[in-house]
């Protein structure tokens, strides 16, 4: 007799995947953050020093100590058509070849809606302020050739808003150079007896910094156990339904958070 034939039961085909696979989840996040900088299209905000009035800019007999009295103008405009701009906290000051010469002034916060210019007058001043051996060389000399280089600087705080959306807080660094020309008052107006005013018109390099909290979050997202077992197939199959729920929720609360952030990212670091 022939022994009785085994029957093969047949496999279980594989349960149908509940997620996207990690490469297709990546691209997602991806496309998203493209399609939301296509809609936003995002710019910095552009800054010109229209004018500066010098009412003291003198040197000390023995050339270590510098007073400075200067009123600026300092206008700047939102290009963005979709995103405002909150200035938190702005403080101007002049420097002159990299050292700074003057205390820092407080502008007065604002929010500059789309295409919104604001404009600023502040005095930025600075009473026997100690400079460099080489720094009281350079100014003479400058003084001499009768064009003096001073950078007036904006450090500060600012926030961008999208419709309800507002982001956290990011740093706005500014730089305008004034060439100030002291080889007489023809060269500029005069405004009183000892005050000249000249009109600038330059325009400023404006760098805004990202926050760090994108690449922490980053961070904690490729980190996460529950992020882990939700890109590994293998691990996801082994856990119960309920860690899955988990791994799942908590990997979408992550990439929600970095499409958030990417709203401020591209607002600063792909700023045209």
């Amino acid at each position: 007799m022939r022994p009785p034939r085994r029957r093969r039961r047949p496999e279980n085909p594989p349960p149908p995947s509940r997620r996207l696979p990690p490469l297709g989840f990546i691209i997602l996040i991806l496309f998203l953050i493209l399609l939301i900088w296509l809609i936003l299209r995002p710019t910095k905000p552009h800054f010109v020093l229209q004018d500066a009035t010098v009412y003291a800019f003198n040197l000390s007999a023995a050339g270590n100590l510098l007073t400075t009295n200067l009123q600026i103008t300092l206008s700047s405009r939102n290009p963005n058509d979709r995103i405002g701009i909150y200035y938190d906290k702005l403080d101007v000051y002049a420097a002159y070849h990299g050292q700074q010469i003057t205390l820092p002034t407080l502008l007065p916060a604002d929010y500059q809606g789309h295409k919104d210019i604001t404009v600023w007058s502040p005095f930025i001043y600075g009473n026997s302020v100690p400079v460099a051996p080489y720094t009281g060389v350079a100014l003479n000399e400058d003084q001499i050739a009768g064009t003096v280089l001073v950078n007036v600087r904006v450090d500060g705080r600012i926030r961008w808003r999208v419709g309800t959306f507002i982001s956290g807080k990011y740093h706005l660094y500014v730089n305008c150079p004034a060439y100030i020309n002291f080889g007489g008052r023809s060269n500029g107006v005069a405004v009183g007896p000892a005050a000249i005013k000249y009109q600038l018109i330059m325009d400023c390099h404006v760098d805004v910094r990202s926050s760090v909290r994108f690449w922490s979050r980053l961070t904690r997202l490729m980190l996460s156990d529950s992020i882990i077992t939700f890109l590994n197939p293998q691990s996801l199959a082994r856990t119960s339904p309920s860690r899955q729920a988990i791994a799942s929720a908590t990997a979408m609360s992550y990439s929600i958070g970095i499409i958030l952030d990417n709203v401020e990212i591209i607002a600063l670091g792909d700023l045209v």
